[in-house]
């Protein structure tokens, strides 16, 4: 029957009067509303074929609509419906009418004011005549204040969970309902062992346990303050803790259990120990230090001053004003603007501590030299409202650092003095040596003295000994001063190896000593200085020639060795069989003229340097050099090892070209052949004629100058025809750079520069004033020869 035809019956009946059914009916249908009213329930029922909607008046009232019945289309009910809350309700409704079953959801409305209330909907299928779904009938109840409640309990049960301090809940009976992570954490024991027992954690031995009476005292209702007491962990440490409890109670107000909190105060404990210990300490040592402790407010400038200001400066504290300006009239007059300047600039600034050192005037007149140090408190707003700080007598440690100062300087001065007194002695060292290395070489060069080939190479020998032990001298002079340069590249180290080898056959076949070469390794690619590499190997070779008797023999042998950290090395180790050395001295090998004993050194001469340079460019070069033995008689290894593929960072190769790459000259460059008209300036009448007669040998026209004027005038008279200038750097009237510059502008001649001053700044002058190479004397005949090829040839 439709709604139209329900509304013509009840007009009819009214016409003949309530029947005692109707009423009867009425009556039920109004005690239904009653008790729905008070249920806070609310009823619809959705005719499928009309698409209407009747709901009651209850339903009205939940969705904050006037309280009496409706009926309207289904989407007036479905528009209040939220829209993220509508599909799963009709999704529900669907799933029923094609199941005919009963569809339940919960979703929420939106009210006229715009409140969103929760709904919770369980409702039937109604079938027709045909018995297919006619109508769709539910029930709606409010159920917001429960939703609410279920979130208040899960973010009490999130924060309970979550929190930092350990919570427990018992009942009256003292059983343990709840037990947190972090009461686990603090005290060991775990939810499974104390929920549902009756359970304390237990209190140190000896100590009264404050637990039990202070949860009695909140039982009976009154309240109890936080207090601080020590339990026991389960592993039987001792915890401090500050334990809060209140009491828990039920819907009726009555008392059904209570809350523990306990904070783990362990740390705070022990930081407030640390802070006693502290201003103990702090107050021993005002009491100690060669000074005083100030506090100082900025704001007012009033100072307290420690008892300290007696023993400092002469007063008791209270005899002088307690403010700042004092203070400042205390302070030497040459101070004062950078005192204020350090100490007010601080703490007008935005710093957090200060310190100055300036003098301040005792009370018998004398300057006190002191050290201020303070420590700035600010407010929030960064104004420092407090200064602490600390003033200390430091007369005594300035006294001494003025004499250190003097010591210093006077200590600069004396290595500079040796500096010098060693450049001027290898400078006059060298020079006698020159002439005699080139009357030598030029004496051997003749085939008819071959008859004393072997004293003149024994001489010539000891001559290049000599410049070497010069050297030697100088490098360490360098290293000592940290200036030592090196000049690297990547060399083959075996090249350098053998270079240096085949310098030393001429001495191993001398004492008869066999040579065993093991050059094993795969790769002797090293980022190094060759020249300086070559000084190693060749001192560690001429150690072991030096040392080892006729017929013994000399053993060189490379190899590569790696880490786990996937570092790789090359290791290049001299053997000897020679006299050995005895342990008690091999930890000093490497020192600076040191040897094993002195019987050796009268022995075997030298002055110790070659072992102390060796390892110093090894550690230069990122290596190590060691030494190893097994005592007299039993020979002697030195090892080195050299870092492979390193990376070249600041190790550039540089311009510098040095004149004594040693032991050995290097292979003569490309270069002219046919006669040089050689310029020679040089005021050593032995040297001059010396290097002449060598010059002339190798078939060069040579015009010898003593002096700068008279090297002018040869250049002027023989200008267009001289090839190349060699000159020595101290001349009568003036210097070699001097006329190297000349030379240069008015002729653009080529130069050769040589010198007894071999040091790197030598070097680097007779670079700027355009010579193109710096041979150091005495100059050996090789490496003038590939000198003078390089720079006639354009290779400078």
């Amino acid at each position: 029957m439709s709604i139209r035809d329900s509304e013509t019956a009840g007009r009819e009946r009214d016409t003949a009067g309530p029947e005692p059914a109707t009423v009867e009916a009425r009556e039920s249908e109004e005690h239904l509303q009653v008790a729905l009213t008070a249920a806070g329930l609310g009823t619809w029922r959705w005719d499928i074929r009309s698409d209407l909607e009747t709901r009651d008046a209850g339903l009205n009232r939940i969705l904050g609509l006037p309280p009496v019945p409706s009926t309207q289309p289904l989407r007036d009910f479905l528009d209040r419906i939220h829209p993220e809350d509508l599909g799963a309700f009709l999704e529900a409704l669907d799933r029923a009418a094609r199941t005919r079953g009963i569809h339940e959801t919960e979703f929420r409305i939106v009210r006229p004011d715009g409140a969103v209330r929760w709904l919770r909907n369980r409702g039937k299928v109604v079938l027709g005549s045909d018995g297919h779904a006619a109508a769709l009938t539910g029930a709606l109840m409010d159920v917001t204040d429960l939703h609410r409640a279920e979130e208040a309990r899960a973010q009490l049960g999130a924060i309970f969970e979550s929190s930092e301090d350990a919570i427990c809940t018992k009942a009256l009976d003292g059983t343990v309902t709840a037990w947190n992570a972090a009461s686990e954490r603090t005290f060991g024991f775990t939810a499974a062992e104390v929920v549902g027992r009756v359970f304390s954690v237990p209190a140190p031995p000896g100590r009264r346990d404050e637990g039990p009476p202070a949860v009695a005292a909140v039982l009976r209702g009154e309240r109890v303050r936080p207090f601080e007491t020590e339990r026991l962990h389960k592993d039987g440490r001792r915890i401090a803790v500050s334990v809060s409890i209140s009491a828990i109670r039920d819907a009726g107000g009555r008392i059904s259990g209570v809350a523990l909190i306990a904070r783990d105060i362990t740390d705070r404990r022990r930081a407030e120990e640390a802070l006693r210990i502290s201003e103990e300490r702090f107050r021993l040592a005002t009491e100690a230090i060669n000074g005083l402790i100030y506090d100082w407010d900025p704001v007012s400038g009033r100072v307290e001053r420690s008892q300290g200001l007696l023993s400092l400066l002469g007063y008791w504290p209270e005899e002088v004003q307690g403010d700042v300006d004092w203070w400042r009239r205390q302070i030497h007059p040459d101070d004062a603007e950078r005192a204020a300047q350090e100490i007010l600039g601080a703490v007008a600034g935005a710093g957090s501590s200060f310190q100055a050192e300036f003098r301040l005037r005792h009370r018998d007149g004398n300057w006190v030299h002191v050290w201020d140090k303070g420590l700035i408190v600010r407010d929030a707003q960064g104004k420092a409202v407090r200064v602490v700080g600390s003033t200390l007598d430091v007369s005594e440690r300035r006294r001494s650092q003025v004499a250190l100062e003097k010591t210093h300087r006077e200590l600069q001065e004396a290595l500079e003095a040796k500096d010098r007194f060693l450049a001027t002695l290898s400078h006059e060292l060298r020079t006698p040596l020159t002439p005699v290395l080139a009357v030598v070489s030029g004496l051997a060069a003749d085939p008819r003295l071959a008859p004393f080939a072997g004293e003149l190479a024994m001489i010539q020998r000891n001559v290049e000994l000599e410049a070497r032990l010069i050297d030697d001298l100088l490098d360490l002079t360098r290293i000592s001063r940290g200036k030592l340069e090196l000049h690297r590249r990547e060399i083959d180290a075996r090249r350098v190896i053998e270079h240096a080898l085949a310098t030393a056959q001429r001495d191993l076949a001398a004492k008869g000593l066999r040579l065993d070469e093991r050059l094993a390794a795969e790769e002797h690619r090293v980022w190094a200085d060759a020249p300086r590499l070559t000084q190693v190997f060749w001192n560690l070779l001429s150690n072991a020639v030096k040392f080892t008797p006729p017929g013994g023999t000399v053993t060189v042998e490379s190899r590569i060795e790696g880490d786990s950290a996937g570092s790789r090395e090359l290791v290049v180790a001299v053997h000897d069989t020679g006299i050995g050395i005895e342990p008690e001295v091999l930890s000093r090998i490497f020192d600076a003229f040191e040897q094993t004993d002195r019987r050796i050194t009268r022995r075997f001469g030298g002055l110790g340097l070659g072992l102390a340079v060796s390892r110093a460019i090894v550690e230069l070069h990122g290596g190590r050099l060691t030494a190893a033995s097994e005592g007299r008689g039993s020979g002697a290894s030195f090892t080195v090892h050299l870092p492979l593929g390193a990376v070249q960072e600041d190790l550039d190769e540089t311009a510098t070209w040095f004149s004594r790459p040693r032991p050995a000259a290097p292979a003569p460059a490309a270069g002219p052949e046919r006669p040089l008209r050689i310029l020679l300036v040089e005021d050593h009448e032995d040297t001059a004629e010396a290097m002449a007669d060598l010059l002339r040998l190798m078939g060069h026209e040579v015009t010898v100058a003593g002096s700068v004027a008279t090297a002018l005038a040869a250049a002027g008279d023989g200008h267009g025809r001289l090839d190349l200038v060699v000159s020595d750097l101290g001349l009568p009237d003036g210097s070699g750079q001097d006329l190297m510059r000349e030379l240069t502008r008015l002729y653009g001649l080529r130069g050769i520069a040589l010198s007894g001053y071999g040091m790197e700044e030598d070097v680097r002058r007779s670079q700027e004033a355009g010579f193109l190479r710096h041979l150091t004397k005495p100059v050996d005949l090789q490496m003038l020869k590939a000198a003078i090829r390089q720079v006639a040839g354009g290779q400078g």
